[in-house]
């Protein structure tokens, strides 16, 4: 059922754990072995994509997906993820487009209401949801601005596929 799959990973780590001889233990291990192969491809593109932007001088927040699970995890099969997620702000938007098409991501259906993430692919057709903001309602009530200032001034850095990015603190994750 949805939302189950992202849990078989940790039943598998915590079955092999237990020396249980499950009959579905073999499965189950096929399951975490995938998750670990995709999750090393998805690391080596958020290097990559973090390489272009800094290249361009675009701070780039890594806010989901593959940066987290190897932050929070201790093993890279642990966690599913299928999107590399990035944070960019609003005035780095279009440069970030241009930078990233000219590294190999393609922008096929452009997203024209501000605040949506925009979907870009790469020839192997990873995903990746370049943002502005995390989400169209997240304001402060006081000014009413978009409250992204404090994720980026809190932000730490993560070494993800051989290459430092940025990510929110633990406590904002």
């Amino acid at each position: 059922e949805p939302g189950s799959y992202e849990l078989l990973p940790l039943v598998y780590r915590n079955l092999a754990r237990s020396d249980t001889a499950h009959p579905l233990l073999p499965r189950l291990k096929g399951v975490y072995r995938k998750t670990w192969a995709v999750n090393g491809l998805l690391s080596e593109r958020v290097s990559a994509i973090a390489d272009a932007l800094r290249e361009k001088e675009i701070p780039a927040l890594f806010v989901e997906g593959v940066a987290l699970a190897e932050r929070f995890y201790p093993e890279s099969g642990l966690r599913p993820t299928s999107a590399i997620d990035v944070l960019v702000d609003e005035r780095d938007r279009r440069s970030a487009l241009a930078h990233l098409a000219r590294a190999g991501w393609s922008n096929p259906a452009p997203t024209r209401s501000a605040g949506e993430p925009q979907y870009l692919y790469d020839a192997a057709r990873t995903v990746c949801l370049l943002r502005t903001t995390l989400a169209n309602d997240l304001v402060r009530r006081a000014s009413g601005s978009v409250a992204v200032t404090d994720l980026w001034e809190a932000a730490g850095s993560e070494v993800v596929g051989g290459g430092a990015v940025l990510v929110p603190s633990a406590t904002d994750t």
